[in-house]
């Protein structure tokens, strides 16, 4: 499995590269009144919108976006993954029909991963982490935790 590794906060997290669309800046960010502490309002990508997610869904800590220096990860929907999913490549599962970004602050590298190295989390972990992630990874310079993006869309 090839996962994409980016930071939020101090912590390194990955995500399987066939779940993501592309990478962006952020842009304007229209808010959404009376949207849950999750959502950081939706984006203009092109002509699509996109509905942010701020990354204090991992860390519970809501502060205020750097938008000169975040970016936003952007999951492809339920119909840009069913290609992959025709081809065996990943399981069916649902991603929802919108356009989804999670707000990260920094991107890190392609890593090739050996499902067989992807242990299971502690169940010591909050349970706001045990909701999205499915395993953890032992790198050289540390661990990466790894979203599965199926059960992050459930979250949302």
């Amino acid at each position: 499995m090839q996962i994409s590794t980016f930071k939020i906060g101090n912590e390194l997290y990955g995500v399987d590269v066939l779940f993501i669309k592309e990478i962006s800046p952020i842009f304007e960010i229209v808010n959404v009144p009376g949207a849950k502490e999750e959502y950081c309002g939706l984006m203009n990508l092109r002509g699509n919108v996109v509905s942010l997610i701020h990354p204090g869904m991992f860390t519970k800590h809501f502060t205020p976006l750097n938008k000169k220096n975040d970016n936003v990860l952007i999951f492809k929907n339920s119909d840009l993954i069913r290609p992959i999913v025709e081809k065996g490549l990943i399981a069916a599962g649902d991603l929802g029909n919108d356009l989804v970004g999670l707000v990260i602050n920094s991107i890190g590298d392609v890593l090739e991963i050996d499902n067989r190295k992807v242990k299971a989390i502690s169940q010591n972990f909050p349970q706001n982490l045990l909701d999205v992630i499915s395993g953890v990874v032992q790198l050289d310079h540390g661990l990466v935790l790894i979203i599965d993006a199926f059960k992050f869309f459930k979250k949302i």
